[in-house]
């Protein structure tokens, strides 16, 4: 069943790689930006 979810995943993020892509980049901006908020809070 798990393997099942992985290759319907890969098969997905091959046919939507822009849409993907663009997805991962915007989620790890955001992680980013709230752990500079975090540490800027934390050293005031």
């Amino acid at each position: 069943m798990f393997r099942n979810y992985v290759i319907i995943a890969f098969r997905n993020l091959k046919r939507n790689f822009n849409y993907a892509a663009l997805n991962v980049i915007g989620l790890t901006l955001s992680i980013a930006a709230c752990l500079i908020i975090f540490l800027v809070t934390k050293m005031n």
